[in-house]
């Protein structure tokens, strides 16, 4: 336990449960988690990862707060954190620098989650109820599941699955290999080429940010009940398919277009 006490070290060891409660603890070197660990934040608890430092984590770490009212405490990465491990935050994430995750998954959970860069490598970075604010995803082999209050991309985020459970999601630039929409708004925002991949669209809204955008798709499936609604983009793919059963499958076009590269004049109107 650290008892409201500010240090700074060039080397720190996590290993079993633990507690910060109060002051600021920054790390300049290296930090290695060596078993499953927990660190419980209290009152006013910052622990930072400077530029020059890094984290090795090769085991589960759960960050969760603490302490009473006001509950001021936060995880400030400015480093480079690389895990093979689960990583679970309770607490405010934020910095400059990156988490690259290999094989593990990373979950923000009810607090805001910001950072330069995110690297998975068959690994899956999971929101929920969180306010997710991220420069670049790097994800060829990667997931991310969202239930984010907002989920924003300012650059361009590359991931092989991306489902949106719900939640508003604004992305610069998209290249996705798989794209689940079931409910929220998925945005795409910046004029950079964009790709969705496989779309399967159950509900929600897809749409852009100023003039229709045009972005590719190797597949859409179109497909239950609920509403979904296209705005201010086209969506051009090679196979489009919709199965609705014995109902409509209820979309909704404004401003835009579910087209096959030859006939961009194609449209799927209303209520389809």
């Amino acid at each position: 336990m650290i008892n409201n006490t500010p240090f700074t070290t060039g080397h720190l060891t996590i290993s079993g449960v633990s507690s910060i409660n109060g002051g600021t603890v920054t790390v300049t070197g290296l930090a290695v988690v060596t078993a499953p660990s927990q660190i419980t934040f209290g009152s006013g608890t910052v622990l930072v990862i400077t530029a020059a430092a890094r984290v090795t984590q090769s085991f589960s770490l759960l960050l969760i707060p603490g302490g009473s009212v006001p509950r001021v405490f936060y995880l400030r990465n400015d480093g480079r954190w690389t895990s093979t491990a689960e990583l679970t935050l309770n607490i405010i994430a934020n910095g400059t620098g990156s988490y690259e995750f290999n094989g593990a998954t990373i979950s923000a959970t009810g607090l805001p989650f910001s950072i330069n860069s995110l690297l998975l490598t068959t690994a899956t970075f999971r929101s929920v109820g969180s306010t997710v604010t991220i420069i670049d995803v790097n994800g060829n082999n990667g997931a991310i599941v969202t239930q984010s209050l907002i989920f924003t991309i300012t650059g361009h985020m590359i991931v092989h699955n991306f489902n949106q459970i719900s939640g508003n999601t604004r992305v610069a630039r998209a290249t996705i290999g798989n794209l689940n929409i079931t409910s929220g708004t998925f945005n795409i925002t910046g004029a950079g080429a964009s790709s969705l991949g496989n779309l399967r669209f159950t509900g929600g809204l897809l749409t852009s940010i100023g003039i229709t955008k045009i972005v590719s798709a190797t597949e859409v499936l179109i497909t239950g009940t609920d509403l979904k609604t296209i705005s201010q983009i086209t969506v051009s793919s090679t196979d489009i398919t919709m199965v609705c059963g014995a109902v409509q499958c209820d979309l909704l076009t404004l401003s835009a277009k579910i087209t096959t590269p030859e006939f961009f004049d194609d449209t799927i109107n209303q209520n389809s």
